[in-house]
């Protein structure tokens, strides 16, 4: 596969893509359910991964921005595509959320979304996309949105939709606000029992400046 096609300065780093590639091509299991939360260029990649191996891949997608999410033009029967708002919690919610360890929906409202020219857009403050509708089980979650520390809400929707063996892949894993670090990795552990497969703590030859930083782990 060309993974050239998929890069662009918003998207996942080609050695990403490399290593999502060898972890799709390691399940096999009769059907392979994928969620993929921040839809775009990694989706036409999962896409053209499911036509170039003919296995049966089913792909649930969530973004909340129709101008950077993929289209799904073609209509793939198998791209399950959510354009869904962001909803978001206060500072004091969204630490009970990691202490008590579940997705109490009750202290979500809609999110105040930033203006594209605002200085924190790409740091909207616990806000997560509205879901609706996951499957039993994933063996496959990619957490490449939304932007913020909201990501870490991905693992309370996630820990029970996810077995042994299900492969969690998490981009920019070291991603921080000036001093307030994320934490992708420490509240992963927290919330769901895994083992790390591979992290990339370095951009090595990225495709594009700010690529390459990512981690993926297994359940166990």
């Amino acid at each position: 596969m060309n993974y050239n096609k998929y890069i662009s300065t918003s998207g996942l780093d080609s050695i990403a893509l490399r290593k999502i590639f060898d972890c799709l091509e390691n399940i096999n299991t009769k059907t392979i359910n994928i969620l993929e939360f921040g839809s775009g260029y990694s989706t036409d990649f999962l896409i053209d991964y499911k036509l170039y191996s003919n296995k049966n891949i089913i792909i649930d997608s969530y973004d909340n921005d129709i101008n950077y999410c993929y289209k799904n033009k073609k209509n793939h029967p198998f791209l399950n595509l959510n354009v869904k708002p962001l909803i978001s919690c206060n500072n004091e919610d969204y630490h009970k959320l990691f202490e008590e360890k579940i997705y109490n929906p009750s202290y979500f409202h809609l999110h105040n979304m930033l203006p594209y020219n605002h200085p924190k857009f790409w740091r909207q403050k616990n806000c997560f996309y509205q879901i609706e509708n996951l499957k039993d089980h994933y063996d496959l979650v990619i957490i490449d949105g939304p932007n913020g520390n909201g990501r870490n809400i991905a693992y309370l929707h996630i820990k029970d939709k996810v077995k042994k063996n299900s492969i969690i892949f998490i981009d920019d894993y070291n991603a921080k606000d000036n001093d307030y670090n994320y934490e992708f990795i420490p509240n992963l552990k927290k919330i769901i029992n895994v083992e790390e497969i591979y992290t990339h703590k370095k951009a090595i030859q990225p495709t594009w400046k700010n690529g390459g930083f990512f981690a993926i782990y297994k359940v166990i």
